[in-house]
């Protein structure tokens, strides 16, 4: 039951810091690179970044929360 709980955290959290962070990442890349907002382009550009750090996130969270819980569970 531990292992389901930190699964599910994990990934739960995981993609929620990393769409977080993608998203503030993108808004940065769109100042640095001055991407236009023309037909809102630079919204798209951040956006796009925001859901590459969703998935990311989603699987590291997700990698962590096995290891955790494997270790956990051995212990237990």
């Amino acid at each position: 039951m531990r292992m389901v709980l930190f699964v599910g955290l994990g990934l739960v959290l995981g993609a929620v810091g990393g769409a977080v962070i993608g998203f503030l990442i993108g808004m940065l890349l769109v100042e640095i690179f001055s991407i236009s907002c023309f037909e809102g382009a630079c919204g798209f550009f951040a956006v796009s970044i925001g859901l590459l750090g969703f998935f990311i996130g989603a699987i590291g969270g997700l990698t962590v929360g096995i290891l955790l819980g494997r270790r956990r569970a051995s212990t237990a």
